[in-house]
């Protein structure tokens, strides 16, 4: 099956699409950071931001979001507040949840994880608004976390 590769450049100015046989991905260089490339989960849309890849469902571009998975390249964070973890194939994720019940929107659940690579650290905050009261699927996130990738800038 044959997928669209989106390529962002660092200012996030110049996409290309390239005709690719794998999964859909996108890719960004950080400045200072590390080349950052991700599997886009089905169903959703990339954007760079800055030096972020945001990635939101299909259909929810222009409205207010309800969902969206941001991704960042770099040297970590907030290591102590990640007290959390979670396998992601050969690698362990150091993450947390927080929810806030106040708002207009719904219960909004963020999860802010990070990823340490060889090249550099993946930090990945997703938030999810809901007002049924359903817990939230962050499976998309785990999933784009999982794939990314975190190479050295030569």
């Amino acid at each position: 099956m044959r997928g669209t590769r989106l390529l962002l450049s660092a200012a996030g100015t110049i996409p290309l699409l390239l005709t690719a046989t794998a999964a859909q991905g996108a890719a960004i260089t950080a400045p200072g950071g590390c080349r950052l490339s991700i599997d886009i989960p089905k169903g959703f849309s990339a954007r760079s931001r800055g030096a972020d890849i945001v990635l939101q469902p299909i259909g929810q571009e222009g409205r207010r979001s309800v969902f969206e998975i941001r991704l960042t390249p770099g040297h970590g964070g907030d290591d102590a507040a990640l007290t959390e973890r979670r396998p992601l194939g050969a690698t362990i994720a150091r993450y947390r949840m927080t929810r806030e019940t106040e708002g207009s929107g719904g219960e909004e659940t963020t999860l802010i994880a990070e990823l340490q690579h060889a090249g550099g650290v993946i930090r990945l905050e997703a938030s999810v608004q809901r007002d049924d009261g359903a817990e939230p699927d962050f499976e998309p996130a785990w999933s784009a976390l999982a794939t990314a990738r975190c190479t050295e800038i030569r």
